[in-house]
C-alpha cells in the first residue's frame, strides 16, 4: 500500500480540522436564528398591539361622537322605553354609523338597562363590564360570546337637557382576526391571549376563538406555551398579544442552515474555482440589475412627472384668480396636502375654497382630486356654499381612509352687492380687515373637518363688506412654522403684521416675515394663504 503523499494528508487534515469549524458556524446560525426570530415577534406584537388600541380608540372616538352627535335621540328612547319605534329608529342610526354593528343598549349612571333585553344580545359578560365601568370609570375591553355573536362592546356617556346616561354598543370582532392575519411574520403565530384566565385564546389570524374549528380546547397547550418568544399587554383590554415560533417552520430552518453548512464543507476544496465563478457571475448581475434600476429610476421620474402635471392641472389650472386674490401656497414635498381653488372669474358670483388634507405629500395630495371635480361643478352651477360643503364632505368621507379628512374654508363672494357668504371647517380664524388694519371680524371654525362624518352639518354667516375691506385666510402651516430654536411662528405675529400692513403691502409683509423667522429651518408643514380684497373693478 501506497503511503499518502503529503497533499492528500494536508488534505485530510484540512478537512477534518475544518468539521468542527463548520459546525460550530452551523450553530451559530441557529442561534442568531432564535435572535432575529425574538426581534421580529418583539416587533410585530409592538405593532399589533398599537393597531389594536387605536382601532379601540377610534371605536371608542366614533362612539362618543355618534353620541354627542345624536342626543336629543337617545333622550328621547330613554324618556319613552317601551316605545320599540323609537328604539329601532336609534338603532338604525347606528347601524348606518357603524357597519360592524351588533346590538346597543342604553344604562342610566348606575347600570341599570333601560331596556329589557328580551332576546339575549346583552350577555352576563356585558353586564359585569358595564358596573365595572359605574364603579370605575373604566372599561378593559374582551371577547364577549353570545350565541348570537361573538362581540367586543364600547361604553360612552352621553348627556342632554339635564339627563346623562351610557350608550353601550356591541361590535363584530373581525377586524382583530384582520389586523393578526395582515402583521403576522410567516415564521411565527401571532394569538390574543387573557393570560389571567388560564391562557385563554380569544384571537388568531382565523379569528375569534369559535372560528378555531381545530382545538379541542381553547386555552394554550404546555408545547404553544413554551414557543412563545415575545408578549406585549396591550393597554385598555385583557388581553397580551403573543408571538409565538412556528415549530415547524423552525424544524425546517434549522434543517437547512445544516444542509447548507454541509454543502459548504463538501466544495470547500473547489472553493477557489467557485468563488471566481460566484465573484464573475456576480459582476455580470450587478451590470444588469444596475441597468434594471436605472431605467426603473427613469420610468418613476416620468411617472411622477405626469402626476405632478395631473395634480397641478386640477389644483392650479383649472382656478379662475382675480387681480384681488393675492395667494401663496409652499409645499413640504413635492405633493401639496394643501389646495386653494377658486371661480367665478368673469361672474358675479366669485368662489374660493382652502383646503388643508391631514398628512404630506402624494397620500394627502390625492384628496384634492375628488374636491376639485365636487368643488369646480358646482361652482359653476351656482350652488351655495353650504350646497358646496355638504357634497364635499360626502364625497371625501366616502373616498378617503378614515384617518384623512380635509380642514376647509369655503367662500362666495356677491360682487353686486358686496356680500360674503363663508363657513369654516376646522382652519385657523380667518380675518376680515378694514382700511385702518383693524380686524373687523373673526371667521372660526364652526364645524367639523370635511370627510369625518357621512353628513355634516355646515354653518355658514354671511357678512356685509366695504369696498376696503379684505379677508385674510391661511393653513396651520403658517402658525406653526419653525425657526431655527423650535419655536413656533404663531398667532401674534400674525396679528402684527395685520396692525402694520395695508391691504397692498400685507401679503408681501407676511411673506418676508416668515421667511426671516424660519431663516434655514426646513419646512415642516404645507403653509397656504391668501389675501382678497372686496374693492370692485379691481
Amino acid at each position: 500500500m501506497k503511503k499518502p503523499t503529503h497533499s492528500t494528508l494536508i488534505a485530510l487534515v484540512t478537512v477534518i480540522s475544518l468539521l468542527p469549524v463548520f459546525i460550530f458556524l452551523a450553530s451559530i446560525r441557529i442561534s442568531d436564528y432564535k435572535e432575529n426570530q425574538i426581534r421580529i415577534a418583539k416587533s410585530a406584537t409592538a405593532g399589533v398591539s398599537e393597531m389594536i388600541r387605536q382601532s379601540i380608540s377610534e371605536k371608542q372616538r366614533t362612539v362618543e361622537l355618534f353620541s354627542e352627535e345624536y342626543k336629543s335621540q337617545i333622550l328621547e328612547a330613554v324618556s319613552d322605553p317601551d316605545n320599540l319605534v323609537l328604539f329601532e329608529k336609534l338603532e338604525n342610526k347606528i347601524k348606518s354609523f357603524f357597519p360592524d354593528y351588533f346590538s346597543y343598549t342604553l344604562a342610566d349612571t348606575t347600570g341599570e338597562l333601560i331596556f329589557d333585553d328580551f332576546d339575549g344580545y346583552i350577555g352576563s359578560m356585558c353586564i359585569d363590564d358595564l358596573k365595572t365601568y359605574v364603579a370605575t370609570k373604566k372599561h378593559k375591553t374582551r371577547i364577549h360570546p353570545n350565541p348570537y355573536a361573538y362581540h367586543i362592546d364600547v361604553i360612552a356617556e352621553w348627556q342632554h337637557k339635564g339627563v346623562k346616561g351610557l350608550l353601550f354598543i356591541s361590535f363584530k370582532p373581525d377586524i382583530l382576526g384582520q389586523i393578526l392575519k395582515a402583521s403576522e411574520p410567516e415564521s411565527q403565530i401571532l394569538m390574543l391571549v387573557i393570560k389571567d384566565q388560564q391562557n385563554l385564546i380569544e384571537v388568531t389570524k382565523a379569528g375569534h376563538r369559535l372560528h378555531l374549528t381545530d382545538r379541542n380546547d381553547f386555552r394554550m397547550s404546555n408545547s404553544e406555551i413554551q414557543q412563545i418568544l415575545y408578549q406585549e399587554k396591550i393597554p385598555g383590554t385583557y388581553w397580551h398579544i403573543l408571538g409565538l415560533q412556528d415549530e415547524e417552520h423552525y424544524l425546517t430552518a434549522k434543517r437547512n442552515i445544516y444542509l447548507q453548512m454541509g454543502s459548504v464543507y463538501m466544495i470547500f476544496l473547489v472553493v477557489v474555482l467557485i468563488l471566481w465563478y460566484v465573484l464573475h457571475r456576480y459582476e455580470l448581475q450587478r451590470i444588469v440589475l444596475s441597468d434594471k434600476l436605472i431605467l426603473k429610476n427613469q420610468i418613476l421620474e416620468e411617472e411622477n412627472k405626469l402626476a405632478v402635471n395631473v395634480h397641478e392641472r386640477i389644483t392650479t389650472k383649472l382656478n379662475e384668480p382675480i387681480e384681488n386674490l393675492q395667494a401663496h401656497v409652499s409645499s413640504m414635498m413635492t405633493f401639496s396636502g394643501d389646495v386653494q381653488f377658486c371661480h367665478g372669474k368673469n361672474t358675479d358670483n366669485y368662489y374660493l375654497l382652502l383646503g388643508d388634507f391631514t398628512g404630506h405629500g402624494l397620500g394627502a395630495a390625492l384628496g384634492a382630486i375628488p374636491l376639485a371635480d365636487i368643488f369646480f361643478t358646482m361652482a359653476g352651477e351656482g350652488c351655495s356654499i353650504e350646497e358646496i360643503a355638504a357634497s364635499c364632505n360626502k364625497k371625501l368621507y366616502d373616498v378617503l381612509p378614515i384617518e384623512r379628512f380635509c380642514c376647509a374654508l369655503i367662500l362666495c363672494w356677491h360682487k353686486p352687492d358686496n356680500t360674503l357668504d363663508i363657513c369654516n371647517a376646522g382652519l385657523p380664524d380667518a380675518n376680515i380687515i378694514d382700511a385702518n388694519g383693524k380686524i373687523k371680524e373673526d371667521i372660526g371654525s364652526g364645524m367639523l373637518p370635511l370627510g369625518i362624518i357621512p353628513e355634516l352639518e355646515v354653518n355658514s354667516v354671511t357678512i356685509k363688506l366695504s369696498e376696503s375691506d379684505y379677508l385674510l385666510g391661511y393653513t396651520d402651516g403658517l402658525i406653526e412654522a419653525l425657526d431655527e430654536n423650535g419655536s413656533m411662528f404663531g398667532t401674534d405675529r400674525i396679528m402684527d403684521c395685520i396692525h402694520h400692513s395695508t391691504s397692498k403691502n400685507l401679503f408681501n409683509n407676511l411673506i418676508d416675515e416668515l421667511a426671516d423667522f424660519t431663516g434655514k429651518n426646513s419646512q415642516q408643514d404645507d403653509i397656504s394663504m391668501f389675501i382678497l380684497s372686496f374693492r370692485k373693478g379691481e
